[in-house]
């Protein structure tokens, strides 16, 4: 069993920068000044090696908003997100 714990933290590259979503639409706009800060995240990921063929691994992640979200959307609630991989090797 190998369990690694990380943390991330992201800011807007500046006061005039947006938040935006993977396909580059903006989900909240900038010019937030001294907002720049947009959250932290937590990464707990643990890992099982099963036999020589399967591993399988457990994750759990929580976004914590930062000021830029908190101030600038009605959608300001912190994220929790898990996952489950089974990886099989031949």
């Amino acid at each position: 069993v190998n369990v690694r714990v990380a943390g991330h933290a992201f800011w807007r590259a500046s006061d005039d920068d947006a938040l935006y979503d993977p396909s580059g639409s903006t989900l909240i706009a900038g010019g937030a000044a001294g907002d720049r800060f947009v959250g932290s995240e937590l990464d707990l990921l643990v890992k099982c090696k099963v036999d020589n063929n399967t591993v399988v691994k457990f994750g759990y992640s929580r976004f914590f908003t930062g000021s830029f979200i908190d101030n600038g959307s009605a959608n300001n609630k912190d994220i929790d997100s898990f996952k489950l991989l089974v990886e099989w090797i031949y």
